[in-house]
């Protein structure tokens, strides 16, 4: 019944998201509630067009590490009413220092308009704009090996990564795939049933027949 559930939960499903504490649902729902806009950086990003299948898995990997990946992109003239909700509140929000003229995350990820999301092109892109895309002191960078630093942090993303939440084409994929092993998991569940159903049949016939005996 819980393979069930969760295949028909994947199916209606339009999107997969990353797993979220209660807390940062909760604190969300306060945001809309208020009428905040918000996007997870996520959502508002394809990758270059040129970037490897690696490539793409090393940037998520590291993205997901920073705590980045699902991030939140808030316009600036809402920032403040939403960090007064996050006093009390569980999140993570990209505050944005736009770093032009460098080499920057628009060097990997691109931002793309959000149906439904009053968050504009130009405040994603100063997000990613906000990230080098080399190591330069302390700063807050990643670059397309994985590599990433984050103050006095630095850091390696594990490699071997499939994307499964940046771009429309990973997340379908992504979908595809769950929904594809739930169902399989439910055959092979389906057979182990029918095995023993037929070992029943066989048990109650070896019965019946002691019986007549």
């Amino acid at each position: 019944r819980e393979l069930v559930q969760q295949l028909e939960e994947w199916k209606q499903k339009k999107d997969p998201e990353p797993v979220r504490d209660e807390q940062v649902v909760d604190y969300r729902n306060r945001l809309k509630d208020d009428g905040i806009p918000f996007v997870p950086l996520y959502q508002a990003v394809e990758f270059q067009p040129e970037l490897t299948k690696e490539q793409r898995g090393n940037l998520e990997a590291a993205l997901e590490d920073m705590g980045l990946l699902d991030a939140l992109i808030i316009p600036q003239k809402h920032m403040e009413q939403a960090m007064d909700l996050l006093e009390n509140g569980c999140d993570k929000i990209i505050t944005s220092t736009p770093k032009l003229m460098t080499s920057n995350l628009t060097q990997f990820l691109k931002g793309v308009p959000v149906d439904g999301c009053d968050v504009a092109l130009v405040d994603i892109e100063d997000a990613l704009c906000s990230i080098l895309a080399y190591k330069e002191g302390q700063s807050f960078y990643i670059d397309e090996q994985g590599n990433y630093g984050m103050g006095i942090v630095v850091g390696k993303a594990r490699d071997k990564v499939v994307s499964r939440y940046i771009g429309a084409e990973s997340r379908r994929r992504y979908r595809e795939q769950v929904i594809e092993e739930l169902e399989n998991q439910l055959d092979e569940l389906g057979q182990e049933m029918e095995k023993v159903r037929d070992r029943l049949n066989e048990l109650n016939g070896d019965l019946a027949q002691l019986e007549e005996e």
